[in-house]
């Protein structure tokens, strides 16, 4: 489990030198805010005004509103998904506080979330026998083992063992986007 962090793209969205079109993420959205305000100290309204004009002029507004409509979106989702497992109106308050912990105070999209902090969270978490988790870290065995996942991963070696050598340039940027410059 981790926190809810859209990237929303529509046809308003900006485009990189190349043609694609760039996706927005929420939480960044709403960090450039709080970096302007909090971090930079930027509090006078007509500074605020300078700091959206400069956002505006590099991302179109229809793009930002298409922003607040998913941010807007998962937070509903997240509360609907909730009260599927949270049926007692006394635990309203804690739908509510889940939402917020997990669409707007964790800032990283790769943030897990385990056993320990989703108790922290009050989720009702079951924890499972001893057989259960045998099997469910056996399972995960399975995966590892079949995916390579202790393997590292080298684009340019797999691609010139299959005889697909004519590469000039194999770059990894992030996790798991590959661009390769040459013909293949």
């Amino acid at each position: 489990m981790g926190p809810i962090d859209p990237q929303v793209a529509n046809e308003f969205n900006p485009i990189t030198p190349q043609g694609q079109q760039i996706g927005i993420n929420v939480e960044d959205l709403v960090s450039y805010i709080a970096f302007v305000k909090d971090f930079v100290g930027i509090t006078h309204e007509d500074e605020l005004i300078q700091s959206l004009n400069a956002l505006t002029n590099n991302i179109h507004p229809l793009a930002l509103g298409n922003v607040h409509r998913f941010y807007s979106q998962s937070r509903m989702m997240a509360r609907k998904l909730l009260k599927l497992h949270m049926t007692d109106p006394k635990e309203q308050y804690i739908i509510d506080e889940v939402t917020e912990t997990l669409t707007s105070k964790l800032f990283f999209h790769g943030h897990p979330i385990n056993r320990k902090e989703a108790t922290d969270l009050k989720l009702k978490i079951e924890n499972p026998s001893q057989e259960v988790e045998g099997l469910m870290w056996n399972l995960y065995l399975m995966y590892e083992k079949e995916l390579q996942m202790k393997a590292s991963f080298n684009p340019k070696e797999m691609l010139n063992s299959s005889g697909q050598n004519t590469l000039n340039s194999v770059e990894v940027i992030g996790a798991g986007l590959l661009i390769i410059w040459g013909k293949i």
